[in-house]
């Protein structure tokens, strides 16, 4: 905000009275001349419906570039607060924010506008290129919208990296990342998608659901499944690759890692059971797709099977003496 005139200067004004004690206020600035620059600041408390001064005019033949505006809300009830230019004879409000008892209100041209309180969120200006939403210890950092929420970047040449995670733990556990899409009292409840974008010249992102590594104990679990309901049909789960225009499909890859000294992971392909009714279970079907012109049809591998029965009932194993036969243990 630059002051340039003798008759400009930044009032606050709350939207209602002083219940117990008045809001504390902050602002600093710096006056620029033909020949010097000088830094200034002060501070005042709020008056209630009342406008207060917080960054005067300047001086004739100066210009007063308003660094930094902070407002606490030391009272115990929340304030309407309203930033406002006053230029000549006109009144031009350029923020309004509600303010939590507590909590804090800044304005920054480096920051642009930040309003915090200690159970809500501070915003942390990092470089330029950089918007940090960083919750307290302890506390939650929840982004809402009842319309659209994007969170991205946009590049002219090329995007960059956004990113959500929970931060580290030294001792217990680290916090949850969670994308999930809104209840629905009437009509359908809305997608929630983990995807990397298109890529028109080179390779398309991928996109990932892991759980993280662990120094001791179990890492935790990475899921995709869809919601349960009470009357009507639940929703897919899928893992799949897209399509390719020109070139190979990627492979849709499911696996545990690798074990030392103690059993490796299972991969559990279960269909759901009827618990109730006359139906039928879910099937587990293996599809190999169709070839095309000169190639073949897809290929079912089951590799590195027993050649011996093992002891466990409901195993799959290979009889090689019996001409690679496929024999499932009673």
């Amino acid at each position: 905000m630059i002051l340039n005139a003798t008759n400009k200067r930044v009032e606050i004004v709350l939207g209602e009275a002083m219940t117990t004690t008045n809001c504390d206020i902050t602002a600093s600035w710096g006056d620029y001349t033909a020949t010097a620059f000088t830094p200034g600041g002060a501070s005042t408390v709020s008056n209630g419906t009342t406008a207060v001064v917080v960054a005067p005019a300047p001086a004739t033949s100066t210009q007063r570039l308003v660094q930094e505006i902070t407002l606490h809300n030391n009272d115990t009830v929340d304030h309407t607060v309203v930033l406002r230019l006053i230029d000549g004879a006109a009144t031009r409000i350029f923020r309004r924010a509600l303010v939590p008892a507590g909590g804090d209100l800044a304005y920054s041209p480096s920051l642009a506008v930040a309003d915090a309180d200690a159970n809500y969120f501070s915003i942390v200006a990092g470089t330029p290129d950089t918007l940090i939403l960083k919750a307290p210890p302890a506390d939650a950092l929840i982004i809402a919208s009842d319309d659209n929420l994007n969170i991205g970047t946009n590049d002219a040449a090329a995007s960059h990296t956004s990113a959500l995670y929970s931060g580290n733990a030294s001792a217990g556990a680290s916090g949850q990342v969670l994308c999930y899409s809104g209840d629905a009292a009437a009509g359908n409840s809305g997608l929630a998608y983990f995807q990397s974008g298109n890529a028109t010249g080179g390779n398309s992102g991928e996109a990932y659901t892991f759980s993280g590594d662990v120094g001791t104990g179990d890492s935790g679990a990475a899921g995709v499944g869809s919601g349960n309901v009470t009357a009507g049909t639940s929703g897919k789960a899928d893992i799949y690759t897209g399509d390719s225009a020109s070139g190979a499909s990627g492979p849709a890859n499911i696996g545990t890692g690798a074990a030392s000294g103690a059993t490796a992971g299972s991969i559990n392909l279960s269909p759901g059971s009827v618990v109730a009714g006359n139906g039928n279970g879910g099937d587990v079907v293996f599809n190999a797709a169709t070839g095309h012109g000169t190639g073949r049809n897809g290929l079912i591998f089951m590799a590195g099977l027993p050649t011996a029965a093992p002891a466990t009932s409901g195993a799959i194993w290979r009889d090689a003496g019996a001409g690679n036969v496929l024999k499932c243990v009673p």
